[in-house]
């Protein structure tokens, strides 16, 4: 609907998050009173967990709304509660609609496979304690699990049909695994950190958290689990009230991935219980103005205590929440990494300055989403963009360029050979790089039948190590077999094996391979017509017997094993000299 932009991207996140403040106050209104759906609002709007998931353009956010949708609209439907400021609106229409966003929900991310095990324990619950409630409600809870159920029956199909889309949800099972096979440590371990994530600890991984950092500050992990107590009390205690019986089930289920997948307590696996563990401080604060209210000479100090703790509260996580998100969370320089803040950046900086539009992009090369984030900001058409680890490669673009290096980059073999920087006091590096020297013919080695030609071989033996760095021009656009945009870690069956990797041997007498190495250090689907590099490699020699060895050098497809070859020769690699071990 919306495209490939920061609109499209972010903007649906943060619709998405801004709804899940305005249903949770909704929600929290009709089943407990105002007070208690502001507090819990606001709680929302401000937590790091919630800012979180609302800006980074995933779809996690988006389970809250279907979830907060479909009780809302269940709880439209049921008898007025103790204490609750709503009639109920009668008829079979609203358990149908929270039934639709149930069924909904399993579309948008796993934890939503946990929301009918709430509306089932919370019948159980009726069944047992409340009769008089069961009564009047079964035949909707019935008529909403069949809905969502029905609903979901393409997923179903889908999944059995190709079991292997669930393999990263058993991929992240690690607890579940270790319980099966007799060994409860990992699972309980993963319990008390999960259990810990309001008070003490939290979330390991620096991309979706300050790691470890809990939920609520010291006012709010008090207020917590007072609530957590004031809630067992009145669910299972003398009253019963329906109502916390239902938001204990929402809290347990919506936690319960948190002990069953890596990592312990996660904000994304455990996003189903993030609006209802708002509401949990927020109902400590006003059961405790509706206590003293009932003492004797109370009702005066009620509304005031009941404000001051909301102040508190709230006051705490706002000023605890905006500053980890927007100050310390993006500080940290693995984060910037993992979320593309140094090319971002580094975009501005090139759209303000686009007179040469080649680009060279130092990473990993693990995947090819840095191109398509640098894609994404950078203004206008034009714009030829490269991809190297400069590890392990030099780049020379052919017409030269500018080269982005993030910090963890710079100063590496591939950096010494570009220019002077062009922007200074930033945590990254943009470098001028040179084209290559002119095509001379009589200095090419070996032009292959995918249009790369080796230019040159340097070695430098050791004791240890024979490094080989091998000079190279990509004469026209490689041909290349087709290597889709994969996702981020693949999807299982997806071959993220390279489609081109150099190789380099050493030969014994009976031509059988005693050692190499293999590798290439720059995409070769961005490369131009032009662009030449330099690539090092290493071969061990710690297991080579002494003697005299042969070492060749070709071109070859990793996924499918197959060679290039070599024009006019016919032959699939270049022997280049001679090498002795001693």
């Amino acid at each position: 609907l919306f495209g490939p932009s920061v609109a499209g991207v972010r903007g649906v996140s943060i619709l998405m998050g801004t709804l899940g403040v305005l249903f949770t106050y909704l929600l929290a209104r009709r089943m407990f009173d105002w007070p208690t759906a502001a507090i819990a609002a606001f709680a929302l709007a401000v937590s790091f967990w919630s800012l979180m998931y609302s800006r980074s353009g995933q779809r996690h956010i988006t389970v809250t709304v279907t979830t907060l949708l479909s009780f809302w609209f269940l709880w439209r439907s049921l008898p007025p509660q103790p204490g609750g400021e709503h009639a109920p609106k009668r008829g079979m229409s609203n358990f149908v609609l929270a039934g639709i966003f149930l069924g909904i929900g399993f579309y948008t991310y796993f934890a939503s496979r946990g929301v009918p095990l709430i509306v089932v324990a919370f019948g159980l619950y009726l069944l047992v304690w409340k009769r008089d409630l069961w009564q009047a409600a079964w035949h909707g809870l019935v008529v909403m699990i069949i809905l969502a159920l029905l609903l979901a029956v393409p997923l179903v199909i889908t999944l059995r049909q190709q079991p292997q889309a669930e393999e990263r949800v058993s991929e992240l099972a690690q607890p579940i695994t270790d319980a099966a096979n007799g060994d409860f440590r990992t699972m309980t371990q993963y319990a008390v950190t999960t259990l810990s994530m309001f008070t003490h600890d939290g979330d390991s991984e620096v991309l979706y958290n300050v790691p470890h950092r809990p939920v609520f500050g010291a006012p709010g992990a008090a207020l917590f689990w007072v609530g957590v107590m004031v809630v067992c009390v009145r669910a299972f205690g003398r009253v019963r009230d329906s109502r916390m019986a239902f938001l204990l089930a929402w809290l347990g289920a919506g936690l319960m991935p948190g002990l069953l997948s890596v990592p312990a307590a996660s904000l994304g696996h455990t996003i189903l219980a993030q609006p209802a563990a708002m509401m949990f401080p927020a109902l400590a604060i006003t059961r405790g103005g509706r206590w003293l209210a009932d003492q004797q000479g109370g009702r005066r100090y009620a509304s005031g205590a009941v404000l001051v703790g909301a102040l508190i509260f709230l006051g705490w996580e706002s000023v605890r929440g905006i500053v980890d998100y927007w100050v310390v969370w993006p500080a940290d320089s693995f984060n910037r990494v993992l979320h593309h803040s140094d090319l971002h950046e580094a975009a501005a900086w090139l759209n303000a300055h686009p007179e040469n539009r080649d680009i060279a992009i130092g990473s990993y090369l693990v995947e090819r989403w840095d191109q398509q984030m640098l894609h994404l900001d950078l203004r206008g058409s034009g714009w030829r963009i490269r991809a190297y680890d400069p590890r392990q490669a030099q780049i020379n673009m052919a017409g030269g360029g500018v080269v982005v290096l993030p910090a963890y980059l710079d100063h590496t073999w591939g950096s010494e050979s570009l220019g002077r920087v062009l922007q200074s006091g930033v945590p990254y590096a943009l470098r001028t790089d040179s084209p290559p020297p002119a095509r001379d013919a009589s200095s090419v080695l070996a032009a292959f039948d995918n249009g790369m030609t080796l230019l040159g071989v340097e070695l430098h033996q050791g004791q240890e190590a024979l490094e080989v760095i091998t000079a190279w021009r990509a004469e026209t656009i490689i041909d290349l077999s087709p290597f889709p945009l994969l996702s981020k870690p693949p999807a299982p069956g997806e071959d993220d094996t390279p489609r081109l990797a150099i190789f380099v041997q050493l030969l014994d007498a009976a031509d059988q391979r005693a050692a190499g190495a293999d590798g290439l250090g720059v995409d070769p689907y961005s490369l131009q017509s032009g662009d030449a590099f330099r690539q090092r490699m290493d071969i061990p020699l710690d297991q080579v017997s002494s003697g005299e060895y042969t070492l060749v050098i070709g071109l070859y497809n990793p996924a499918s094993g197959e060679r290039h070859m070599i024009r006019g020769s016919g032959e699939d690699k270049l022997i280049v000299m001679a090498i002795r071990v001693p």
